[in-house]
């Protein structure tokens, strides 16, 4: 038997090796109850292929579904009304929003690459990756909202008098983003954490 880590030779049954401390699985039990337990399907891959090394392949256990709705979630929202302004002038009143590819392209751009690599890396089962995306997105959406508060606030000193007059705000969009990317971000640690600590 030997470490999976760092090759050194261990004796059989061994749970960690005695070099580099690695934990050891034990292939007796794990054949054990694969053979006197009933065949599932857990573990079988929906899909799967190769690139060059690489493995694909999507595994029902390995998607993390609600970190999958929200990146979907937050991928529609980008198309919702994210900001609304209203100007009313001498009794007459004019209303419109805007989405968030009315805005700077290259935005748009990015956080669209942000979320198709995060639903990839999620279906794939690459966590390291999904999470890295999920970080990324979240910082992309406290900036975005940063600066639409700035944006917001420039806009009313422009007209300074007739600051009353108009009225800008976050729309629907706005906060479907922010909540989806606080999902994506934090579901990994509201279930590896938190729910283990309400079930016990």
């Amino acid at each position: 038997m030997f470490c999976p880590n760092c090759g050194a030779q261990l004796e059989d049954g061994a749970l960690f090796c005695g070099n580099c401390g690695t934990k050891i699985a034990a292939p007796a039990q794990t054949a054990a109850t694969s053979t006197t337990a009933e065949p599932v399907a857990q573990g079988k891959p929906l899909v799967s292929f190769k690139i060059g090394n690489i493995d694909f392949s999507i595994v029902k256990e390995n998607i993390d579904f609600m970190g999958l709705i929200a990146a979907v979630v937050a991928f529609i929202s980008l198309f919702l009304p994210y900001i609304t302004y209203s100007v009313e002038f001498f009794g007459e009143k004019a209303k419109d929003s805007i989405n968030f590819f009315s805005g700077t392209t290259s935005n748009s751009i990015f956080i669209t690459i942000v979320l198709i690599v995060y639903i990839a890396a999620n279906l794939f089962g690459k966590k390291r990756v999904s999470q890295i995306a999920a970080y990324v997105a979240l910082a992309f959406t406290l900036i975005t909202a940063i600066g639409v508060g700035s944006d917001i606030s420039k806009i009313k000193d422009s007209v300074g008098y007739f600051s009353d007059a108009v009225k800008i705000y976050p729309s629907i969009g706005f906060y479907f983003e922010i909540i989806a990317a606080l999902v994506m971000s934090l579901g990994w640690l509201i279930k590896s954490k938190l729910l283990p600590l309400i079930k016990k």
